[in-house]
């Protein structure tokens, strides 16, 4: 497994479960709306988490080669800090999903 694919796939991993915690979070805030609106809003949600997830694991992969190629780091602490730095981004995104669907629920009619 080369640097590019664990650094992706750890990325995805803790993206997924941050997403899941989210998520349930999200249908907490939801439960005063109705079917409609609270489907609308978590479809929103896990879509624009979704991309997200793909846009950070992307990151991780191009950011963890370019620090072993730009500066030579090892292989081992590229992973790492590729790693955190795309889960951190993947953790905006999925911040910004919820407050996006929030929006849309309690702008629809």
């Amino acid at each position: 497994m080369t640097h590019k694919t664990a650094s992706a796939i750890l990325t995805v991993i803790l993206l997924t479960l941050v997403g899941a915690v989210i998520l349930v979070a999200e249908v907490i805030a939801l439960n005063g709306y109705n079917d409609r609106k609270g489907a609308t809003a978590l479809g929103t949600s896990l879509l624009c988490q979704g991309v997200g997830i793909f846009l950070a694991a992307t990151a991780a992969a191009q950011l963890s080669n370019w620090l072993i190629t730009k500066f030579e780091w090892n292989k081992a602490l590229s992973v790492v800090v590729a790693v955190l730095a795309g889960t951190m981004l993947g953790g905006g995104f999925a911040a910004l999903s919820v407050v996006l669907s929030l929006a849309i629920a309690e702008g629809m009619r």
